[in-house]
């Protein structure tokens, strides 16, 4: 999809903020990331989602930076209930001219450079992170802690928005998936 990457997709900057601790001995019954909504922040222009997070075996997280382990689907509510949100996907090209070129009402001179964008059809909003490396040492590999995604809230089609949310651990384990509905004023 288009929008595989969110460096692609305006809608969303993403910073992430891991806190995180090994748990007490225990043993790891389940190598399945677990996690949980835990709270949206509203602010200005951002949102911040904060998830909590369980890994028995503490194989969450790469340094791979091709590698996106966390997933957020995005949502709107419609008249019909909440929908995948579908938005236009637009290529911008970057060009020289090699004549006097007029380009809506614009008139580009030969040896210029000039952009312009392109309608390449729609796509459904779909984010990827990248987990950084959070494997503690020792034999206790267990960790859990707290997610925080800042969310651009800014550009958005309804006030009452949906994300759900997973994780991938490096086992291909993938976590459960939970829900967080948001309402802005």
């Amino acid at each position: 999809m288009l929008f595989d990457r969110m460096s692609k997709f305006p809608f969303i900057l993403l910073i992430v903020i891991f806190v995180f601790a090994a748990c007490g001995d225990k043993d790891c019954d389940n190598d399945v990331p677990v996690i949980a909504y835990d709270k949206f922040t509203k602010y200005d222009s951002a949102g911040v989602l904060t998830i909590t997070f369980e890994d028995c075996d503490g194989d969450l997280g790469s340094s791979d930076t091709a590698v996106f382990n966390m997933f957020i689907d995005y949502y709107e509510n419609q008249d019909s209930g909440y929908s995948k949100v579908v938005a236009p996907v637009y290529i911008f090209i970057k060009d020289t001219a090699e004549t006097d070129t007029v380009i809506s009402n614009d008139t580009i001179k030969a040896g210029e450079t000039f952009t312009y964008q392109v309608y390449a059809g729609e796509d459904t909003v779909n984010f990827e992170y990248r987990i950084p490396p959070l494997t503690p040492e020792g034999n206790n590999k267990s960790i859990s802690g707290l997610i925080e995604v800042s969310l651009n809230t800014t550009i958005r089609f309804n006030d009452e928005v949906m994300y759900i949310f997973y994780v991938v651990d490096n086992a291909l384990n993938e976590s459960n998936k939970d829900t967080a509905f948001v309402t802005f004023p």
